[in-house]
């Protein structure tokens, strides 16, 4: 069934007092399509900065003794959007025995907090024909500025109506992560 050498034993039971079992070891290989590796696969992005766009891969190979025909890779309705392709994989996929296909697949978190999916994948392998690739990754806050001001409170006195004040600093600092360069 799963495209491959298969081995087993048959053991026969019996009365005869000099022989009561008799094991027989059994080898074969199915011939038929095989997806490697096998199902549940899983693709984890971690944590990426919202607004920022995480690539990764994923390969799936041909693992059988026929060809692999991959007719079915696509997002589940309930998945995300924040997931998407590279590269939209062109359907069918047929893979020869031992050849790779790989999947190009990325994740840009449009808030903080974890996103989830799946990606669902029909084949023609008799042991796993209808898979899916689990994808999950988590929005985290970016660096950022922070703007401290010093004094936080100015004291201009009496000022004669049409007249000027005398000028009084103010210290701006950044103290973030990120430059700041519009003031207001």
């Amino acid at each position: 069934v799963n495209g491959g050498p298969d081995k087993g034993a048959l053991v026969i039971s019996s009365e005869d007092p000099n022989e009561g079992n008799v094991h027989i070891l059994l080898n074969g290989t199915c011939i038929a399509p095989r997806i490697c590796p096998q199902p549940p696969y899983s693709i984890d992005f971690g944590s990426v900065v919202v607004g920022q766009t995480k690539e990764m891969t994923f390969e799936l190979t041909s693992c059988g003794t026929e060809k692999l025909v991959i007719s079915k890779m696509e997002y589940s309705t309930t998945t995300s959007d924040e997931f998407g392709w590279v590269e939209t994989p062109t359907l069918p996929i047929e893979l020869n025995p031992q050849d790779k296909y790989t999947l190009k697949v990325k994740y840009t978190p449009k808030n903080v907090g974890e996103d989830t999916g799946r990606i669902e994948v029909n084949t023609n392998d008799p042991q796993s024909p209808n898979g899916y690739i689990t994808v999950k990754g988590n929005g985290k806050e970016g660096p950022s500025c922070n703007l401290v001001v010093d004094p936080t409170e100015l004291d201009f006195g009496s000022v004669v109506q049409g007249k000027t004040s005398s000028e009084k600093p103010i210290m701006l600092t950044n103290t973030g992560a990120v430059s700041y360069t519009h003031l207001t």
